[in-house]
């Protein structure tokens, strides 16, 4: 360590000017520091070390949630597609069923099979579709773009 010091003294404590200053400039330098350095350095290298390996875990655990979110946006776009196709199938179904209906006596309770059988796939289409938009805006958050998406300005 470098240090400065004075000391301004007045020995009578009269009004006259007999001011006595004292000063000097001391250098030290431990000898020995038993180790304290190389604890600090080896404890910052420590710390270092924790933080990187700590963002390396919010990377892995980042990447490893956005990679479930592309997995449930796919799988429910798939099962909409399967869906659709059902849908647009038991509609095909049910119009042919009435066109029977008014030419010959057919049974109405396959119509009412085929009126039932459409609301509920219209019902989990709906659902898929709501599955798919809230996998789809998951991962616009996640990749920190929702605001910008919905035109929000904050």
């Amino acid at each position: 360590g470098l240090n400065f010091r004075y000391t301004k003294y007045d020995i009578d404590e009269s009004e006259i000017e007999d001011n006595d200053l004292r000063g000097g400039l001391t250098f030290s330098m431990p000898l020995f520091t038993f180790g304290r350095a190389s604890a600090k350095i080896s404890g910052a290298k420590a710390q270092a070390n924790a933080s990187k390996m700590a963002i390396g875990i919010e990377k892995k655990t980042d990447e490893a949630r956005e990679t479930e979110i592309v997995n449930i946006v796919e799988s429910a776009h798939k099962v909409r597609l399967e869906l659709y196709k059902s849908f647009t199938d038991t509609k095909t179904q049910r119009e042919i069923i009435v066109d029977r209906l008014d030419v010959t006596n057919f049974s109405a309770d396959a119509l009412v099979n085929s009126y039932t059988e459409e609301l509920s796939l219209l019902r989990n289409l709906i659902e898929t579709e709501v599955s798919l938009l809230h996998g789809y805006f998951l991962f616009l958050h996640q990749n920190k773009q929702l605001v910008n998406h919905l035109g929000i300005n904050p």
